[in-house]
């Protein structure tokens, strides 16, 4: 017991000298007698482990997601890089494919928790918090979907002005890697703390394809004419909504005062693709800031995603910002800030809450 208390006193007192502070171990470790603390050949072997040991913790916080757990306080859940909890598994048990709620409270799909119904939400100090989709409690007319992802992009037309993007369902693949089938575009002028939406304006982003890429095939997406075509507008007042949508038109409050004109105007939109580049444009009538699209037919939206992701992050259903267009208003400020959370500049006017901006 006397000899076993000696040398774990001496393997303690060898890992103090290892740290470097510059003790001599001479008398620590003897020659091979029994008369030392620790024999030559014990220290060496315990060393050996030791240098094996930090070999094996550095390869594993190098080698595996470890290192996305240890840098930071903040709660860790990617499944794909970019993403963070924008859906789990579908009722078929397909990854990262989208959350909804059937419209039919007593649906078999409804009565146990097949689906994500918890994201997390990024907070002012970096740290995270779990939240709660807002599915609306009782039947509906249509299926509801919570928005997966948020982004801005700013305009062709103005270094102020950005399009502000909610993709709320893909479609197509079991996972989740076809086309859109129901996003909101809107605008903002981030020069003014009260928006004028009172005349019509057209918006448009250009993107380069060899930066932006469907998120689905191997084919660069279509051209695709101007068209009204399963288009809503709305006003400033649902810009952003709870961060759910029905998976058709629905002019109800609850999600948004959506129609298909407002103020006699409607909504139309087209995209272009010319020498790898391909160019949104969104013809927002009078009155309007925020468009649907819906679409269970052949007027899908192409879709195209950033490449590259690293170090960024999309924002989620806690990511908004305040439109407003009211004069003087200070809730309708926007500012324009480096967001460590999303790894790049993003739109911010609530504490918490900022939408990465990813052609800056």
């Amino acid at each position: 017991m006397k000899k076993s208390m000696k040398k774990v006193l001496a393997y303690a007192l060898g890992v103090i000298l290892a740290m470097g502070i510059g003790l001599s171990y001479a008398y620590a470790v003897g020659a091979n007698d029994s008369n030392a603390f620790v024999t030559w050949t014990e220290w060496n072997e315990k060393v050996a482990q030791l240098e094996t040991s930090l070999t094996n913790i550095s390869k594993t916080v190098k080698d595996s997601t470890l290192d996305f757990m240890m840098n930071s306080p903040r709660i860790q859940a990617n499944l794909v890089e970019g993403f963070e909890d924008t859906g789990g598994i579908d009722a078929y048990g397909y990854p990262i494919g989208s959350s909804y709620r059937s419209g039919t409270m007593s649906g078999a799909w409804n009565r146990y928790g097949v689906y994500n119904y918890i994201y997390l939400r990024d907070q002012w100090d970096g740290t995270q918090s779990f939240r709660t989709y807002e599915y609306y409690s009782a039947d509906t007319n249509d299926t509801e979907f919570p928005v997966r992802m948020r982004y801005a992009l700013r305009s062709d037309e103005d270094p102020n002005i950005y399009l502000i993007f909610s993709i709320y369902s893909l479609s197509g693949g079991g996972n989740g890697t076809s086309h859109f089938r129901m996003w909101t575009v809107g605008y903002v002028d981030i020069s003014k703390r009260q928006q004028n939406y009172s005349a019509s304006k057209t918006v448009s982003v250009t993107l380069s394809l060899d930066e932006w890429w469907p998120g689905y095939g191997s084919s660069a997406p279509p051209a695709m004419g101007n068209t009204t075509a399963d288009l809503y507008c709305s006003n400033v007042g649902y810009f952003f909504v709870n961060s759910i949508l029905p998976y058709s038109n629905n002019n109800s409050a609850t999600y948004g005062n959506y129609g298909t004109t407002i103020s006699g105007g409607t909504a139309s939109r087209a995209v272009d693709t010319t020498n790898k580049t391909l160019t949104y444009k969104f013809n927002y009538p009078a009155g309007a800031c925020v468009m649907k699209q819906f679409t269970s037919g052949s007027s899908w939206v192409v879709c195209v995603l950033p490449i590259d992701m690293k170090g960024r992050k999309y924002g989620g259903p806690g990511d908004l910002i305040s439109v407003s267009a009211t004069a003087n208003d200070s809730a309708g400020f926007i500012a324009k800030v480096y967001s460590p959370q999303k790894g790049c500049l993003a739109l911010k006017s609530y504490m918490n809450g900022e939408i990465p901006i990813f052609n800056e």
